[in-house]
């Protein structure tokens, strides 16, 4: 294994064992075979479930929505973090509860590498790892 793939893997063990949250989901037609609104309310449903329960959590979800007031729904967030997986919602939705984890903990570090960051009120966030706090935060609020 070279040195760079092993610190790749070391960032991104290290960021599923953090709990490093990602969620995955609809991209435009992707829930074309299922009612729609069904669908993306059950991804919205398992992404929340990837971000721990936690006040700062919250509060840098509710930041992030009254900050981008175009993506301020669970759909329009789904599919923007969809956007980041090459295989698409549909392979997203059908990982294992460990396997999503771990996809969106690439998703996030992939952000991360491309310097794709957001600031929600001081700190740095990857984009994804923002859109996923402000999904769970439309999801526990509803």
């Amino acid at each position: 294994m070279s040195v760079r793939a092993g610190v790749k893997r070391r960032v991104v063990l290290r960021a599923m064992l953090l709990g490093a949250l990602a969620a995955v989901f609809a991209r435009g037609t992707a829930f074309a075979s299922q009612d729609g609104a069904a669908a993306s309310r059950g991804l919205a449903e398992r992404a929340a479930e990837c971000v721990p329960t936690d006040r700062l959590l919250a509060e840098l979800g509710a930041r992030y929505l009254a900050d981008t007031g175009t993506e301020a729904s669970v759909s329009s967030l789904l599919a923007r973090i969809a956007e980041r997986w090459p295989a698409g919602a549909t392979d997203l939705a059908q990982l294992s509860p460990r396997s999503l984890r771990r996809a969106l903990a690439i998703i996030v570090q992939r952000d991360l590498e491309r310097a794709d960051v957001v600031l929600v009120d001081g700190w740095v966030l990857a984009r994804s790892e923002a859109r996923l706090y402000a999904v769970a935060q439309l999801v526990r609020r509803s």
